[in-house]
């Protein structure tokens, strides 16, 4: 009975810490997942110049691959005026492009959205941000950064079987070479060398399926790739390892030991693979000692865990007299091994992450968290296998089978956070990429779990140069919030060809929030994320705004018996016809048509937004039906009155066309 319950805390931390490891390989990781980001750009995010510019040049935080990355530059309508593929610029890094800008940009605002695929690591990134000509910002305004995809689950998992593969393959060679140093192994561990090596080629090839779904590449454009080039570098010595796995499963004995010191080799090489596409390569000086440090904590994380699973593995069939020694070499290596990868994961976090605050309040510096307390899990599991259950090993094996067991499920929560860690940017690459009859906007709105009220002013929600002003006020008590801070991610719905960007709010003297930014620099519906940084209180508050539009020249019908019709002339010569039906039972009806230039009614690829604002400036979306392929309808509001309504959709040319008028529901 004292034994069952000596035994209880041990499987406590395995439960815990085997739900910890599935938990995070199918969390999907807070904040950017990819790791070529702007730095810099000419003309600057916000600029504004006093003529047309002749190219875009952006520079990245990763030198991206020129066949796969793409830069437009694009009109409020969404029209895209230059771009495609970039070229390098003469005589500086590799990190630094540009597309040329053939066409004379007339005054306006314009959109430069990107994308990238990294050419050290293969990972995605999109982004956006705007720059004015011969129209100026208010001053002050703001500087955006970019918001990129998080990684996928089957991102995240393939590398934590791929991880999980090489530091088994290796440790299983460090056990058959150090540990039982030349005894006749057993063939359960030439087994679960093959095991390991299927694994981790299993997470190779679902890693770069996954990047290459993302990066949106066919299997013939895969090899000319940087992700075809990461999965040779990787893959050419885990073939070699798997051949070489399968030579030791069949060789004979006299051969083993060779066999197993070259699968030793070919893992580590795989190993060196893995860390010359990591976020070690990406570093700008001391490239080569960061990428020295990346594989020695790699290669220490092999010995110690993989190690550890080889040593469970011997213990029964080396039986007494035997796995004493056995287990006293290991614990030795071990010891080693533990403070080699705690000392080089210490530097890796210092370079990536860089500040106290990086550590605590990003995505990628709370999974170094996360890792440090695993770290420390596992330190003491070692500990205690170490000076007591080493020592205990000859009389019976349960104790260093129980906590080594609990050891190898604490390291696969490790791993999976390792897994996260891989798919997102470091924080420190992150923090460096980075009319007068219209009136301001006023939305109010708070998060679903009611911790907070949001007051946000839009000045003056037009595609293009806009100010946001936010206050956050305590949802029971209405008095200001205290929180870390707060940004906003717009997102445009009607075209994936414009990226994501986000606007970081300064703190005013009066506990509000203001920034100024071009990030919806396109007519048509943007959802804007309202991010409230508060530690565990943190929350992330949905609103929907469809872009005000500068007035434009409408005629109007009226006919007995029969709604007004407005006429709202669009670019291009095209046009948007807009009536309200009275209200009849408190309800009234907003229809909008959409004509191209013969009069005909225009096909819209996407559904048109439409939105209302009050005299007083709130705003709030209509829900909206489809009634022909350039005609929508959406409830009006019930309450007689005079209203702003805004309309936008995208046509199948992928122009974005949008109007904004002021119409009386009677």
């Amino acid at each position: 009975m004292l034994a069952r319950r000596r035994g209880l805390p041990i499987r406590l931390i395995r439960c815990v810490a085997l739900l910890a490891a599935l938990g995070l390989a199918l969390l999907m990781g807070p904040g950017a997942a990819a790791h070529a980001l702007v730095a810099s750009s000419d003309p600057a995010d916000g600029a504004t110049l006093a003529s047309s510019p002749s190219q875009i040049v952006i520079t990245f935080t990763e030198q991206p691959d020129l066949k796969r990355s793409l830069i437009q530059v694009l009109d409020t309508s969404g029209r895209k005026l230059a771009g495609g593929a970039p070229e390098p610029v003469a005589g500086q890094p590799s990190t630094v492009v540009r597309i040329p800008v053939t066409v004379i940009l007339p005054k306006g605002v314009y959109t430069v959205s990107w994308k990238s695929i990294s050419a050290v690591d293969g990972h995605l990134a999109t982004g956006a941000f705007a720059f004015g000509v011969g129209q100026a910002p208010q001053p002050g305004s703001a500087k955006t950064t970019v918001k990129t995809p998080g990684p996928s689950e089957v991102a995240v998992v393939a590398r934590w079987f791929y991880l999980y593969g090489l530091i088994g393959l290796l440790g299983l060679s460090f056990t058959e070479l150090v540990v039982l140093r030349g005894r006749s192994s057993p063939g359960r561990l030439r087994w679960a060398m093959v095991a390991s090596w299927v694994v981790a080629a299993a997470g190779l090839a679902g890693l770069t399926q996954a990047q290459a779904s993302g990066a949106g590449l066919q299997i013939g454009d895969l090899l000319s790739s940087s992700i075809g080039h990461a999965l040779l570098l990787r893959g050419i010595p885990l073939l070699a390892a798997g051949i070489l796995a399968a030579l030791v499963l069949a060789g004979a004995r006299r051969l083993r030991g060779t066999g197993v010191g070259l699968l030793a080799a070919a893992t580590l090489a795989a190993m060196l693979g893995d860390a010359l596409k990591s976020h070690a390569a990406a570093s700008t000086s001391w490239a080569w000692l960061r990428i020295g440090e990346q594989w020695v904590h790699f290669v220490a994380a092999g010995v110690w865990i993989g190690g550890l699973a080889g040593l469970l593995l011997s213990l029964g069939p080396l039986g007494p007299g035997s796995r004493g020694p056995a287990a006293r070499r290991f614990s030795f290596w071990a010891g080693i091994a533990i403070v080699v990868v705690g000392i080089t994961g210490t530097l890796r976090a210092f370079d990536e992450v860089g500040s106290w605050h990086g550590l605590f309040h990003t995505g990628f510096g709370q999974l170094i968290v996360v890792k440090i307390a695993l770290f420390g899990l596992l330190a003491l599991l070692g500990g205690l296998n170490r000076f007591r259950n080493v020592r205990a090993v000859e009389a019976s094996p349960r104790g260093l089978r129980r906590t080594g067991g609990a050891e190898l499920v604490a390291m696969a929560a490790v791993l999976a956070a390792t897994a996260l860690l891989q798919n997102l940017a470091p924080a420190r690459t992150a923090a460096a990429a980075g009319a007068a009859a219209l009136s301001p906007v006023v939305i109010d709105a708070s998060d679903f779990a009611t911790t907070y009220r949001l007051h946000l002013t839009v000045t003056y929600d037009t595609a293009g140069f806009n100010t946001f002003a936010l206050t956050v006020t305590d949802y029971e008590t209405h008095k200001p919030a205290k929180i870390d801070g707060t940004k906003i991610t717009f997102h445009y719905t009607d075209s994936p060809a414009v990226g994501d960007s986000s606007l970081q709010l300064d703190r005013q003297p009066d506990g509000s929030y203001r920034a100024q930014g071009a990030n919806m620099a396109v007519v048509g519906h943007w959802l804007l994320t309202v991010n409230v940084s508060n530690g565990v209180h943190s929350v992330d508050v949905p609103i929907d705004i469809v872009t005000q539009t500068q007035p434009e020249p409408t005629t109007s019908q009226a006919f007995q018996g029969s709604p007004t019709v407005f006429t709202v002339s669009l670019p291009g010569s095209r046009s948007v016809q807009i009536y309200i039906e009275p209200v009849r039972l408190g309800k009234a009806e907003f229809h909008t048509t959409f004509f191209d230039a013969k009069g005909q009614e225009l096909k819209m690829a996407t559904f048109a937004a439409m939105a209302f604002r009050t005299p007083g400036g709130s705003a709030a979306l209509l829900p909206l039906r489809q009634l022909s392929q350039g005609h929508f309808v959406a409830d009006a509001p019930g309450a007689k009155g005079t209203y702003s309504f805004s309309v936008a959709g995208t046509t199948a040319d992928g122009d974005a066309l949008g109007a904004t008028i002021s119409l009386p529901v009677a």
